[in-house]
């Protein structure tokens, strides 16, 4: 019964916090603030989808000519905030180079690239990028940021409109498909599959996609088809916590807490301090482990970070229940 009570509580874990202004970075949030801005995020990986650090990447942009560079960090990770505008790109480790029209819009401009080879390699190949984002008319994209803005305030219907909307002007527009799927996967998983599974055939490369698929496939008790969807989304983004997160619970419905816990302890690592929603994953595998007493204390960190958080007072009938339950 305790148990059951915590796994209740996971409906608001996941993807809802792509619609939680409070669960952002900080530094995220303030360059979000500054409307005239343009955030570039990238990951820069070998084909075998391993993270390649020490990349020089730079932007030029085509009105004024202004350069910004910055390097790859260990996790194969780059970011930068330019103004919007249009960039040519251009990523460089020994003799590779990528060289790529870039389109900057106001908010999240997601890049992957992918190297031929590790940065001690001496292959001469020519490097491929993915970028199927890059290649979005700036009109979906437009219309998508109005439909994240809407879910955050809870304006569904006026998401799904601005989807929809996305999704005409770019019909294999994947990240429109995978916030679809999120707004579905509680009240239409199976519309939700359809969606998600439309998101990462429109864009194989797109590790996001993997992630909401796993995370619909588990709600649906298809946990075998998770882990694949979800391990193949931690090869694409190694550095992320969402999929490690979505991991444990995959492996939760198969009842495997031990592989679970490695893996929500991963997603605590990289997760934002906002995330309180990790404590209440990490109660579930440890009451599955019949660790009551840790469990308890995972739920007290919850309600420390979130004392009047729209679930807390089922935590609270939780706690209780964890309390008094038998080790």
């Amino acid at each position: 019964m305790v148990l059951r009570a915590v796994t209740a509580l996971l409906l608001m874990c996941s993807f809802g916090s792509l619609f939680d202004a409070n669960a952002q970075d900080q530094n995220h949030e303030a360059l979000q603030a500054r409307i005239s801005q343009g955030i570039v995020e990238g990951t820069v990986l070998t084909t075998a989808s391993t993270p390649v650090s020490d990349v020089s990447v730079e932007v030029e942009s085509l009105q004024e000519g202004r350069v910004v560079q910055v390097i790859s960090d260990n996790d194969g990770r780059f970011s930068f905030a330019v103004p919007e505008g249009a960039y040519v790109l251009r990523a460089s480790l020994g003799n590779q180079m990528i060289t790529s029209d870039l389109r900057v819009n106001a908010g999240l401009n997601p890049v992957q690239l992918t190297m031929s080879q590790e940065k001690n390699s001496d292959a001469t190949s020519q490097p491929l990028i993915t970028a199927q984002e890059m290649k979005v008319p700036e009109k979906a994209k437009r219309l998508l940021q109005k439909a994240e803005e809407a879910a955050r305030k809870q304006k569904y219907d006026d998401a799904y409109r601005y989807i929809e909307s996305a999704l005409q002007v770019c019909p294999t527009y994947a990240h429109a498909f995978a916030i679809r799927g999120i707004l579905e996967r509680d009240t239409h998983p199976e519309q939700a599959l359809l969606d998600t599974e439309a998101a990462v055939k429109n864009d194989p490369h797109y590790g996001m996609g993997y992630v909401v698929l796993g995370s619909v496939l588990t709600g649906l008790g298809r946990y075998d088809e998770a882990v694949r969807n979800l391990e193949h989304a931690i090869a694409i983004l190694p550095a992320s916590w969402q999929g490690y997160f979505e991991m444990s619970r995959a492996l939760i419905g198969k009842r495997n807490y031990t592989v679970a816990l490695q893996q929500i302890e991963r997603a605590s690592q990289l997760a934002p301090k906002s995330c309180s929603f990790v404590h209440l994953v990490k109660a579930d595998i440890l009451l599955g482990l019949h660790n009551h007493p840790a469990a308890a204390k995972e739920l007290e960190a919850y309600l420390v970070e979130q004392p009047n958080g729209p679930k807390s007072a089922q935590v609270r009938q939780a706690l209780d229940k964890v309390r008094v339950s038998p080790n």
